[in-house]
């Protein structure tokens, strides 16, 4: 006899002895309940493993598994072209199916976001009844490695007045302590925010806060304030860059590192009192 044919007889065997195996175990579980006979002890109540799946069967490594409704269909199986899996495989391929499913219901996330540019100007009530506001523009520059991802924005609170991802309307997602956009297909994205913050008037200075920013490669800030300010610093970083213009100060800082949130403080020239 040819080794091939030797190797196909060993393997067929293996089949058929699992199957005669589980013709043989299947149709006694199947069985209604018999009577018991008189005087004998108490039933055992049934355990784990009395329902155990076909992939906790104990069986060798290298044994072939075949899963059909019935005898018939099984021993059709064993025809050529027919796939069969071992028990380790099987099991191997459950895991994966298993893996995917969660992978499917988890949200996808994906790397910081490369770029955070704050831009705006400090605006005054034209009354006075009011404190003045910050007209702030964030634009986001990131990347999607995946479909339907999800990219965590921040800003929680603001008051957001104009958004576009990629000059259309963003789609948002879940997030309820923050703003986070869906991405359908991977791609370099581009988002801008338009929104308003409070300026708080504190001790001689003035302070802006976000409390949730985007963590990203490269943050810069640019503003520009409707006042003389001697010096500006920014909580974690330090001091930044002060230019006077035409009775104006620009605050500017070309890189602020990764940053999640801002605190922004200025201090304005003391106006020289009256007569000097």
């Amino acid at each position: 006899m040819r080794p091939g044919s030797m190797v196909t007889s060993h393997r067929q065997v293996n089949v058929l002895a699992c199957l005669l195996a589980t013709i043989l175990i299947w149709p006694v579980a199947a069985q209604p309940p018999q009577d018991r006979p008189a005087g004998a002890g108490p039933k055992k109540p049934a355990t784990a493993d009395s329902h155990k799946s076909v992939a906790d069967l104990p069986l060798p490594p290298e044994s072939i598994l075949v899963i059909c409704p019935d005898l018939k269909q099984a021993l059709q199986q064993l025809q050529p072209g027919a796939v069969v899996l071992s028990a380790e495989q099987y099991r191997r391929i459950m895991d994966q199916l298993a893996e995917l499913k969660k992978a499917e219901n988890k949200p996808s996330t994906d790397p910081p976001l490369s770029a955070c540019r704050l831009t705006g100007e400090v605006v005054l009530p034209h009354d006075g009844s009011a404190e003045p506001v910050l007209d702030l523009r964030a634009e986001l520059q990131f990347r999607t490695l995946r479909r339907d991802a999800v990219v965590p924005i921040g800003f929680p609170g603001v008051q957001m007045t104009d958004a576009s991802l990629d000059g259309q309307p963003p789609v948002w997602g879940p997030d309820r302590n923050g703003l986070t956009v869906r991405v359908a297909e991977p791609r370099t994205c581009r988002l801008v925010l338009r929104m308003q913050v409070p300026v708080r008037r504190t001790a001689g200075e003035q302070r802006v806060q976000l409390e949730r920013i985007p963590a990203a490669a490269i943050t810069s800030l640019d503003l520009v304030v409707p006042s003389r300010v001697t010096q500006a610093q920014v909580a974690g970083v330090g001091p930044i860059g002060v230019e006077p213009l035409e009775g104006k100060t620009r605050l500017h800082a070309p890189a602020l590192g990764v940053l999640t949130r801002l605190d922004l403080r200025w201090r304005e020239a003391s106006q020289p009192a009256p007569g000097e």
